[in-house]
C-alpha cells in the first residue's frame, strides 16, 4: 500500500511540474531601452535577431495578444515598432512588437523600415509557385542569333 501511495504521489508531482510549465513567453531577452540607447547596441541586436524573422515563431502585438505573422510584419514595415525576442522555456521563438517613441534616433526607424518590407514581401510569397523558367539551352532548342555570343 505504501508503494502505491508513494507512486501515486510521485506521479501527481511530476504531472504538476509538467503542467506548470507555461507555453507563454517570458519577458524580452534584452531591454528595449538598452537596444535603442545607441546605434552600436541597436545594430548588434539587429545583427543577431533579424535573421530569426524568417524562422518559425509566434508573433504578439504590443499588448501580448497573438497575431498572425503577416500582421506582425505589416506593422514592422511602418518603422514605428521594434521586434523584441521574448525569452522562452520551451525552446520556441516568440516575438513581440514594441512601440518606438518619437524621440528615438531616426536611424532606428530607417533601418527597421528598410528591412521589414523585404520580410513582408517574402512572407507573402510563401507557398506560391515560381514563374516558369524558359531557357533555350535547357529545352534543347537552338539559341537565337541575337542572343549568341559575338566574337
Amino acid at each position: 500500500m505504501r508503494t502505491f501511495i508513494a507512486t501515486l504521489l510521485l506521479s501527481v508531482c511530476v504531472a504538476c511540474t509538467c503542467y506548470g510549465q507555461s507555453a507563454n513567453p517570458g519577458p524580452p531577452e534584452v531591454d528595449p531601452k538598452l537596444i535603442l540607447s545607441d546605434n552600436n547596441t541597436f545594430n548588434t541586436y539587429m545583427y543577431y535577431n533579424l535573421k530569426l524573422l524568417s524562422a518559425n515563431y509566434t508573433a504578439y502585438d504590443t499588448h501580448l495578444k497573438p497575431i498572425s505573422k503577416l500582421e506582425f510584419l505589416k506593422q514592422l514595415t511602418t518603422g514605428n515598432y521594434l521586434f523584441l525576442k521574448l525569452s522562452s522555456t520551451n525552446g520556441k521563438l516568440y516575438f513581440k512588437l514594441y512601440k518606438i517613441s518619437p524621440s528615438v534616433n531616426k536611424d532606428c526607424y530607417e533601418l527597421i523600415s528598410g528591412y521589414a518590407p523585404s520580410f513582408y514581401a517574402d512572407y507573402q510569397r510563401v507557398g506560391k509557385s515560381f514563374r516558369t523558367l524558359a531557357l533555350p539551352i535547357l529545352m534543347a532548342q537552338p539559341i537565337p542569333a541575337k542572343i549568341q555570343r559575338v566574337k
